[in-house]
């Protein structure tokens, strides 16, 4: 009688929560927040433009579920976010339930009653997601289920970018539980379960990393979705713009001539261009310095475009080609010696295109080179990723038949 009781109460309290939720959603057309119209956006152009479907900072669990009702329109989706709240409560009803704390029924009030709550549950903020996708964990977590809690704590990341911080905690918590012996805890809490681990322990190695793989492999789920995701759209936006501007430019292209390896591909490809296409407009009679300023655009790096639009300064005082190219620092010493000699011998439009045939085989057989290791580095790797899961797969399938 008790229960039906309780029951009665909460679903009491769900039906006034909906009544204000609805009033909430066709009485008030605005958003509290610029935001809910941004995400509103985003989930109705995905199907556009399908990376939105993947973007860290575009909410893809969000962008997913609200795919749909996005469709048919604003007001569609914010009933949407009325029924995700309305589950909210519901799970943190049940979940005060499993917590045998008395009155649980009035949990769903209490939730209901937190303005910014109450301000979202009839907008379009991936906040109400976020909320569901970690009570839900809490409830599995607390019914020993804890890998089935892990699983649904990475999705935390999927709503919000800072469920990354949520799921690593999470994780490590899972592992910290598994050496614990989460089979063999008590039914009950109890302080000793409870109580906060000391400094020692708390950043210590968790023993199940090593002989539990399957819990880091979901513990570590929420960091390769970040990852992911961070590579196939995350930031775009920010690194086309920062790419864009000036002081971008200047330094992703001295990181390009400076990253081990990389950049001595890079410079040899550039100078090559360079000299190249000043070399051709040199035959063609195009005076010096007009060659350089056509030139040194075609290097496609800024650093060594402005180490030539320098070296064209000093050629207007006098001075040769070579000596300001060298004092650049850009130019390798060989490549700057070759260009003295050439202007000595007035003979420096066929020893720029001799140096461009020059550094274009020397940078081919360097690339072949680096494209053929690639190949079984790769295989490496991915072996070694394919091993792990298939040990963390079979590992308790061996464990539970007693071969190991």
């Amino acid at each position: 009688m008790k229960v039906l009781a309780s029951r009665s109460q909460a679903y009491l309290w769900l039906i006034v929560c909906a009544a204000a939720g609805l009033a909430m959603a066709f009485l008030f057309d605005d958003s509290c927040q610029q935001d809910g119209g941004q995400h509103y956006l985003f989930a109705r152009w995905a199907w556009v433009h399908p990376e939105l479907f993947v973007g860290v900072w575009a909410r893809p669990l969000f962008t997913s579920i609200y795919a749909f009702p996005a469709l048919i329109g604003y007001r569609a989706a914010r009933l949407l976010t009325v029924l995700i709240c309305l589950a909210i409560a519901h799970q943190t009803w049940r979940l005060a339930e499993d917590l045998k704390i008395d009155r649980a029924p009035f949990a769903i009030a209490l939730v209901w009653l937190q303005p910014s709550f109450f301000l979202f549950c009839a907008d379009n903020m991936t906040e109400p997601i976020f909320a569901l996708v970690y009570v839900i964990a809490l409830r599995l977590h607390h019914r020993r289920w804890i890998k089935a809690g892990m699983i649904v704590a990475s999705l935390m990341i999927l709503a919000r970018p800072e469920g990354l911080f949520l799921g690593v905690l999470w994780g490590i918590w899972g592992l910290r539980i598994a050496d614990c012996g989460h089979h063999n805890l008590p039914k009950e809490p109890t302080d000793r379960w409870l109580a906060a681990p000391n400094a020692k322990s708390a950043f210590r190695i968790p023993q199940s990393a090593i002989h539990n793989p399957q819990l880091l492999l979901l513990a570590t789920g929420a960091f390769i979705w970040w990852l992911a995701a961070l590579v196939i759209a995350g930031t775009v936006y920010g690194v086309r713009i920062w790419m864009a501007s000036p002081e971008g430019r200047v330094q992703l292209d001295t990181l390009r001539l400076r990253v081990y390896g990389l950049g001595r591909i890079v410079r040899s490809l550039s100078i090559a261009r360079f000299c190249r296409v000043l070399g051709t407009l040199l035959k063609n009679g195009v005076p010096l310095l007009q060659s350089l300023r056509i030139a040194k655009d075609a290097s496609g790096n800024v650093v060594l475009a402005k180490a030539i639009e320098n070296a064209a300064d000093n050629i207007t005082s006098g001075k040769s080609l070579a000596k300001p190219l060298g004092s650049s620092g850009e130019f390798p010493i060989e490549i700057v010696e070759m260009i003295a000699v050439g202007e000595e011998a007035n003979n420096l439009e066929n020893v720029l295109v001799d140096i461009a045939d020059t550094l274009e085989r020397r940078t081919n057989r360097e690339v072949d080179m680096i494209v053929r290791l690639l190949e079984p580095m790769m295989l490496l790797v991915m072996a070694a990723v394919v091993l792990f899961v298939v040990i963390a797969i079979l590992l308790p399938i061996l464990q539970s038949s007693g071969i190991l």
